[in-house]
């Protein structure tokens, strides 16, 4: 059976309600791409980084690196300043693509309209772009943050805290999670508002401090306040953390997006190179997300009988193919194995 063979006119079937098609619209938890995306202008110029992205030459980050400066005791007529250094930062791109097709002729004797189909098969694309499997954007974050994680946490005289060296995170009981966590960050000297990408089932504590605690004779809803937590099910705790968290300050991390030369306007319009009359043509799509995708729509006529059967071999088919570079960023650091990004646990 091929395609859209089970649902053609002569066959009787309903088309399925909202509800019933409920499941298979289920749309991810992208709390972690949400996060990342809100800090990228505050992190680096990412419109002039944008820019200045080509395909044949690396795009880098100029940076100074932080020092120590000689700080005296005493005046003098022969002082050595001390001086700041450069230093340049490359960017790492990845490339998603998916492709959409639509066959007019097709669609004709069937209860799905071309439009109606186009519609779902979009949506089920972006929904496998951002979603948890291992190409998606929530799982490429999820990867950068463990990559980043700060490997040189400070020893700590705060009861209840434990440092693990080994595995570069911090822990603490799940109580006690967001009474301890704000002293350590700022002893480390990372100044909130936070970012907090947490597993899911860590939601359910939060309710707990929002709704139960102050019924029981605790006032717990202030708990967690400064930190804006975002839940992700790529995150997942191991061994004995029954929470696990990346926590960093807002505006050190950013997601940078970048669409191809051929597809963006040369004249303020959505449409780049090509046109419809030539039968293809590329343009810039925004996605409800708000991610930037460069598209090439071709336009032909092809002999499909092979596919849906006799009647078809001569057919308009019509077809978009999406792509998109992405990059993480975060701020930079030039100590050795030190980053704004902090692992951290929770145990029960």
């Amino acid at each position: 059976m091929a395609l859209l063979d089970a649902t053609i006119f002569q066959k009787g079937t309903s088309i399925a309600t909202d509800t019933f098609k409920q499941d298979e619209l289920r749309k991810p938890e992208m709390g972690i791409v949400n996060g990342f995306m809100e800090g990228t202008k505050r992190v680096v110029r990412a419109d002039e980084l944008v820019k200045m992205r080509d395909p044949k030459r690396p795009v880098e980050v100029a940076v100074l690196k932080r020092f120590d400066p000689d700080i005296g005791t005493v005046r003098s007529l022969n002082v050595t300043p001390s001086q700041s250094q450069s230093a340049v930062v490359g960017l790492n791109w990845f490339t998603r693509t998916f492709s959409l097709i639509s066959v007019g002729a097709y669609n004709a004797s069937n209860w799905f309209s071309a439009a109606t189909q186009l519609a779902f098969d979009l949506e089920q694309n972006l929904r496998a772009v951002y979603g948890t499997d291992g190409d998606s954007l929530s799982a490429y974050c999820v990867a950068f943050l463990e990559a980043s994680i700060n490997q040189a946490l400070p020893a700590t005289a705060i009861p209840g805290l434990a440092i693990n060296g080994a595995n570069n995170k911090v822990t603490a009981a799940i109580n006690d999670f967001y009474i301890k966590m704000p002293a350590y960050l700022r002893e480390m000297q990372l100044t909130g508002p936070y970012h907090d990408f947490a597993n899911v089932g860590a939601y359910a504590q939060e309710l707990y401090r929002k709704t139960m605690g102050q019924y029981q004779g605790q006032n717990l809803s202030m708990l967690g306040s400064g930190f804006d937590t975002q839940f992700d099910t790529g995150i997942v705790p191991s061994g004995l953390d029954v929470e696990l968290h990346y926590l960093a300050p807002k505006g050190t991390l950013g997601l940078l997006n970048y669409v191809e030369h051929d597809a963006r306007s040369k004249t303020g319009g959505v449409t780049g190179e090509g046109s419809y009359d030539e039968g293809r043509f590329m343009f810039t799509w925004v996605d409800p997300f708000g991610m930037s995708w460069g598209v090439l729509f071709t336009g032909t006529f092809k002999d499909l009988s092979g596919t849906y059967g006799a009647g078809f071999e001569r057919v308009y088919v019509r077809q978009w193919d999406f792509a998109a570079d992405f990059a993480a960023v975060k701020a930079y650091s030039s100590t050795a194995n030190r980053s704004v990004v902090v692992k951290a646990s929770a145990v029960a």
